[in-house]
């Protein structure tokens, strides 16, 4: 349902989501989850699986790296609502 509310948001805008987009936010949600795991049980810190492969050096991933680094992994932290993140990747990759 999620992946279908992010295309929809896209295509609200007259835009299509860009590929690999909803691959990226589930890596960031993973990470992000790890993480903040980590920090709540005193581990050492942890470098997101995406990030410590340098999946943001891919053909086509290095745009999506900081967009969903900036506007959906706050969400994963609790911060936000998924329409409001999903709404700012739309703003975001519409420029």
């Amino acid at each position: 349902m999620a992946r279908r509310k992010l295309v929809e948001a896209f295509a609200a805008a007259g835009r299509e989501a860009p590929e690999n987009l909803w691959h990226a936010l589930i890596f960031a949600a993973a990470g992000a989850f790890r993480q903040s795991v980590a920090v709540a049980e005193g581990l050492p810190p942890h470098t997101p699986y995406w990030i410590r492969e340098g999946i943001g050096d891919f053909r086509g991933w290095s745009a999506l790296v900081p967009a969903v680094t900036e506007r959906w992994v706050p969400l994963v932290g609790g911060q936000g609502s998924r329409a409001v993140a999903f709404a700012a990747l739309v703003d975001h990759f519409g420029r």
